[in-house]
């Protein structure tokens, strides 16, 4: 698409497509692809090719905590805006909060995860390269089931826009 975007409409598409695509799980798993870095900038890399424009990382952030995303790290659930992180257990019934570190600095800092499918994450950034040819059969269908459902979501991309009343 070769349309100019307002940051209002980028944020609305970016936040159907979490909905839709990548809605939240019930687990709280750990894996590089549901990692806030790694899920940025597969967001982003979709974004440009599907739809001509990225998105800050804070404000995908935001967009994930008003859907209401879980963000967590290794020892409990976290505020990335906080800076804050609230162990998950505790000694106590009532845990204070923590400071916690400087998120995604590898050794030293803590890695933010957020309660997304990582296997989904990972298949949409398979969309933005070229395809091994030695691709297994299940991921093959994966990604073909995947790539539907955009499709199909950027069929209806244009009917979200029509439903919102005209101002002036």
């Amino acid at each position: 698409m070769n349309e100019t975007w307002s940051p209002v409409a980028r944020d609305k598409v970016v936040a159907l497509l979490l909905k839709t695509l990548l809605p939240p799980v019930d687990n709280r798993h750990r894996n590089m692809a549901n990692e806030v870095n790694y899920l940025s900038t597969t967001m982003n890399r979709l974004l440009l090719q599907q739809f001509g424009f990225r998105i800050e990382f804070q404000t995908l952030m935001d967009l994930l905590r008003n859907a209401g995303y879980v963000f967590f790290t290794r020892d409990g659930l976290c505020d990335p805006n906080k800076r804050r992180l609230k162990p998950i257990k505790s000694p106590t019934l009532f845990p204070d909060e923590v400071e916690m570190a400087e998120p995604t600095q590898g050794r030293g800092g803590t890695f933010v995860y957020v309660n997304l499918s990582g296997k989904v994450v990972r298949t949409l950034r398979c969309l933005t390269i070229p395809l091994p040819p030695n691709m297994s059969a299940d991921k093959l269908e994966l990604l073909n089931d995947v790539k539907a459902r955009l499709e199909q979501f950027k069929a209806n991309v244009p009917a979200l826009f029509e439903e919102e009343p005209e101002e002036g």
